[in-house]
Order: structure tokens, then C-alpha cells, then sequence
């Protein structure tokens, strides 16, 4: 029964103070990652839709996701882990930016993976944490630069 392998679903949302078209800007450019996040490195090949984004963690592990959508207007973006040490599989990420009047926006993570479930909690803790962690980053990166 500890075997079982489930699909859950994970959803972070946060309102920053920053408008929502640098934020937009910065996280559809989908590079840089590192230097808002807890991804000690990242590096990306190509441009756009089909682009390959290395993550290293500070553990060491390492995660290759491709962007597979963005829609510019909408201010929303997905991609896809092809390839991770992580005990995950298909892991698939839409996020959103959504302005909130001229000076703030809010920022939505969306993400849905098979996990074994007995790992699911941990797994479900640990994105929710990368996912704020991420939203809080970038908006004190936008802050100084």
C-alpha cells in the first residue's frame, strides 16, 4: 500500500509590492532564476517556447524543465520537468502574474506531479516553501534592481 503512486496538486499564491509587468518580465524570460530563489545555479538553452532550464539545488540535486507555453497577454506560462533526481514524475507548472492596481500584482503556482505517497506530504511541503520562497525573492530582487 506504501507503494501507491498519486497525483496531487499544489497551489501557492502571494500579492507583492511590485507592478506586474516587471515580475512578468522577469519570470517569463525564464532565466535568472537563481538569483531570487533557492536554486544555487540555473542555465538555459534556446528562447521561448522549447527552452531548457537546468536547476541546481543547493544539495546538489539537479532538475532540466521546458517551457512549453507562454501567453504574453494573459501573463501566463508553463513547463514541465523532463528530467529531475527529485522522486518525482510528470511535475508540470503553470504560473501566473495578475496586476493588482499599478503598483502591486499577484503572483500564482500551480503544479501537479506523481509522487509515491508516502512521500507526498514532505513533497507537497517542500514546493509550497520553493514556490513562496520564489515570489518573496523576486520581489525583493525587483526592489534593487
Amino acid at each position: 500500500m506504501g507503494d501507491r503512486v498519486v497525483t496531487f496538486h499544489v497551489s501557492v499564491k502571494e500579492v507583492i509590492n511590485t507592478p506586474a509587468a516587471p515580475a512578468w518580465e522577469i519570470l517569463s524570460g525564464f532565466r535568472g532564476i537563481e538569483e531570487f530563489s533557492p536554486i544555487s545555479k540555473s542555465q538555459v538553452s534556446g528562447e521561448g517556447v522549447g527552452a531548457i532550464r537546468t536547476c541546481r539545488m543547493p544539495d546538489g540535486a539537479e532538475i532540466k524543465e521546458v517551457l512549453t507555453k507562454v501567453d504574453h497577454g494573459s501573463m501566463k506560462m508553463t513547463y514541465e520537468m523532463v528530467n529531475s533526481s527529485l522522486p518525482i514524475e510528470q511535475y508540470k507548472v503553470q504560473l501566473q502574474v495578475m496586476a493588482k492596481g499599478s503598483d502591486h500584482c499577484e503572483i500564482q503556482y500551480n503544479s501537479s506531479c506523481q509522487i509515491n505517497q508516502t512521500l507526498e506530504e514532505d513533497m507537497m511541503k517542500l514546493l509550497q516553501s520553493v514556490y513562496t520562497e520564489i515570489i518573496l525573492g523576486l520581489e525583493r530582487y525587483l526592489r534593487v534592481v
